[in-house]
């Protein structure tokens, strides 16, 4: 950037009862390292009932606040929130991070000297530890779910090359506001969660580009995720908009195998939640899918739109290394979930798959055929069918804790294989 060439930034931080965080997350702000007059800071208030927006109209009075009737969520709240800034830039921020002083110059920065881009972040870290990387950009695999590059790693300077990347994290982003507003902004359907790797990918589909910037550095104390908890919250919005993230955007084929492979994954996670006795997570997951299914017609018209206007092919952004090769995806996943080693390696040495598989096949059929025929007859007896093929599962699930406590304590007390039963002349016709 010349000394001329400070473009105007709207910096909006979307609250929602963030007054523990909300002051050190202004105060940062006080210090960017960039003209005071070249930008404005817009808190968008979801409707807080913490005092968290006295506070603040009381300690910073050059904050401009705006201030709706309703939570709407961080999609839709960003969404309004921009209609009130003035900058060819936005900035997108969450309430619970802090930024270094030099973020929004960097940010700035690379926009300018790469016209081509509509979007970049840079390096998120955890606001209590310091040097344990969020996220140093996202891939995204063919289950909808955007994959933080760098999660939990140490920070050793093994992310400090600019470059491409699918999408950069909410909590911390920069944007062309021409290009949000024309490609839609986020989708307010997602209410929470998968928001940010939607718009990448969607941006990438128009013909755009986003990229990562080492040097612009924010931290953040990250809600559902931290310290390995997951709420049920998370647990249904994930469910539902990475279902909507696979229908709107992917190619037909891709479309088609993501459902299948999430369905598969879904499983997974069932089980690891049973086992783990988080039955509300379990019924999460099920009430997500339920809605996702009812959120069909809906999103094949996004899709219409989206794909009408696609500049690039799901090959390329995989060539480019923006979507993530599904061996790739499973290695991420179960070192990020499955974090119990026993699980795991119960997981990945027992053919446990082989059970679910046939359930599996009928759904997926179902979702295909779901996908092409628009009978309201067909819709409701589909859902019946789709619901009794879950509920059988899930009875499975139910039981393989009990199941397998069971063949540990079998096991244990073994004193011959069963390949030596099954080669015993005095045994034989047993096995």
């Amino acid at each position: 950037m010349t000394k001329h060439r400070f473009p105007f930034v709207s910096i909006i931080v979307l609250n929602y009862n963030s007054k523990k965080w909300l002051r050190n997350c202004l105060e940062s702000l006080v210090k960017l390292k960039y003209p005071r007059n070249r930008y404005e800071v817009i808190i968008a208030d979801n409707a807080s009932t913490d005092g968290s927006i006295e506070s603040a109209k009381e300690n910073f009075r050059w904050v401009k606040v705006v201030q709706f009737n309703k939570n709407f969520g961080f999609a839709e709240g960003n969404n309004r929130a921009v209609r009130y800034a003035k900058g060819e830039y936005v900035a997108f921020l969450n309430p619970d991070t802090e930024v270094d002083g030099n973020w929004l110059a960097e940010l700035v920065k690379g926009m300018e000297k790469h016209p081509e881009l509509a979007s970049c972040g840079g390096k998120v870290l955890y606001l209590k530890e310091r040097d344990i990387i969020q996220n140093a950009g996202h891939k995204m695999t063919l289950i909808g779910i955007p994959y933080p590059i760098g999660y939990c790693e140490r920070d050793k300077g093994q992310y400090e090359r600019a470059r491409y990347t699918l999408a950069t994290s909410g909590c911390a982003m920069l944007v062309r506001k021409d290009i949000f507003e024309k490609i839609g902004g986020f989708d307010k359907d997602y209410f929470l969660y998968v928001e940010e790797g939607d718009l990448g990918l969607r941006l990438w589909i128009h013909g755009y580009k986003v990229m990562y910037m080492p040097k612009a550095k924010a931290y953040h104390e990250l809600g559902a995720w931290a310290k390995g908890k997951i709420t049920p919250e998370h647990v249904f919005f994930y469910q539902k908009n990475i279902i909507a993230t696979i229908i709107k955007n992917f190619e037909l084929m891709n479309s088609l195998k993501g459902v299948c492979l999430l369905l598969i994954y879904d499983l997974v996670k069932l089980m690891y939640f049973v086992w783990n006795k988080e039955l509300s997570c379990v019924r999460e997951i099920l009430r997500g899918l339920k809605c996702a299914v009812e959120e069909i017609p809906k999103n094949l018209l996004k899709r219409r739109e989206i794909q009408k206007n696609r500049r690039i092919s799901d090959k390329e952004l995989l060539v480019l290394g923006l979507i993530m090769p599904i061996n790739e995806s499973l290695n991420e996943f179960v070192k990020m979930y499955f974090k119990n080693y026993e699980m795991r390696n119960l997981l990945t040495r027992f053919p446990l798959f082989l059970f679910i598989m046939l359930p599996l096949y009928h759904i997926g059929w179902f979702l295909h055929r779901l996908i092409s025929h628009s009978s309201e007859f067909y819709r409701e007896q589909g859902l019946q069918y789709f619901f009794s093929i879950e509920k059988a599962v899930i009875g499975f699930l139910l039981k393989l804790r009990t199941f397998m406590e069971k063949r540990y304590f079998i096991q244990q007390l073994r004193k011959v294989s069963d390949r030596e039963i099954f080669s015993s002349t005095r045994l034989k016709g047993i096995i």
